[in-house]
């Protein structure tokens, strides 16, 4: 380690003549941080009782109610696919012409300024095509084979499921308390919220 460090401060024209030992500063620092890391954890943990305490009275859990599966379904029923709609299917018939006869045609090769405008359509299309055609149809077939397994994982599978609109009306409940404060007093006292509910529950 003292040969390397001496080695990269060479490279930067500092002096490497100096009679220290680095592999030793390097573990002097890792033990400090450790140190430093258990005295602040150590203040944290006895503040927390007296933090909770301040938050909980202004926290009612009847009212962070998640959403009923029905109302999941509904929803997602309601959202109607784009691209099955005439138009998603001229952008995407377009966006495959473009690429087809951006790698086939030599036609622009001359000119640049309409190459790279053809690279960069062609690189938008591509992106996409995957992300909002390729990708979901990709998810799909992946959750059909979890789906196959999913009597060996049954009750893993379905405390995910029931925790994941929890968590939503919990994050919701506590954004909305946090709305008394803008910019980074918002996102703190948003994580405390957070915070505090997950220990209370």
């Amino acid at each position: 380690i003292d040969i390397f460090i001496k080695f990269v401060l060479n490279q930067f024209f500092i002096s490497s003549n100096l009679n220290i030992s680095f592999s030793y500063l390097i573990i002097l620092v890792y033990v400090f941080i450790h140190i430093l890391g258990g005295i602040s954890s150590g203040i944290i943990a006895i503040r927390i009782p007296k933090w909770v305490s301040n938050f909980a009275h202004d926290i009612d859990l009847s009212q962070i109610v998640p959403e009923s599966t029905s109302e999941i379904v509904k929803m997602k029923r309601k959202s109607k696919k784009w691209f099955s709609k005439l138009s998603g299917i001229l952008f995407f018939s377009l966006a495959l012409f473009l690429i087809v006869l951006s790698y086939t045609t030599s036609s622009f090769e001359s000119n640049l300024p309409i190459k790279i405008a053809i690279m960069v359509i062609r690189s938008i299309s591509i992106t996409l095509i995957w992300f909002l055609l390729i990708a979901p149809y990709t998810i799909k077939f992946l959750q059909r084979i979890l789906n196959k397994k999913k009597n060996e994982y049954a009750t893993e599978v379905e405390n995910i499921f029931n925790l994941l609109p929890e968590m939503k009306a919990l994050v919701k409940f506590s954004w909305e308390k946090s709305k008394v404060k803008t910019g980074y007093g918002r996102i703190k006292l948003f994580l405390s919220y957070v915070f505090v509910i997950i220990l209370i529950e």
